[in-house]
């Protein structure tokens, strides 16, 4: 799929691979039911996706404590990617400044590292979801991720 937005996430293009798994049908007051589906997926976001994200109310709390940790408690205007890199924009006594960060992923956590002073945030991930690749090229996130599909009741 392309340009899809589900929950405030705004996806340039997601492809989404399932393979072999088992299919019950009526089963455990489900319609359809499987115990071993694995969802394999890999999606894209851009520059003006990601400021859609960042800037949208659900993620308000992700972005203060950004700007928190990042920039000095200053609220940040502008939000882009260049050369591999997430650049964060904000204003200090009218002076225009800019943290640049590294994105990266490690043990259930996507991590925002500033490049100049290594300060870092942590961003918790569910703990049901593997990620293979979270990285930023050619202007673009790039995230493959894995997910076990589990029933509810």
């Amino acid at each position: 799929a392309r340009n899809l937005i589900y929950q405030n996430l705004y996806i340039n293009k997601i492809i989404i691979k399932i393979y072999d798994f088992n299919i019950k049908f009526n089963y455990k007051n489900h319609l359809l039911y499987s115990e071993d589906i694995t969802i394999n997926s890999l999606f894209t976001i851009n520059n003006n996706n990601l400021e859609k994200i960042f800037f949208s109310s659900k993620f308000e709390s992700l972005r203060i404590k950004i700007q928190k940790v990042l920039t000095e408690e200053n609220k940040i205007s502008d939000i882009f990617i260049k050369n591999d890199l997430i650049t964060f924009i904000y204003q200090i006594n009218e002076l225009k400044n800019e943290t640049t960060l590294s994105l990266n992923f490690e043990d259930n956590f996507i991590i925002l590292k500033n490049i100049k002073n290594k300060k870092n945030i942590l961003i918790p991930v569910d703990k049901n979801i593997k990620f293979n690749i979270c990285q930023i090229k050619n202007e673009l996130i790039n995230i493959d991720l894995s997910s076990k599909v589990i029933f509810g009741n």
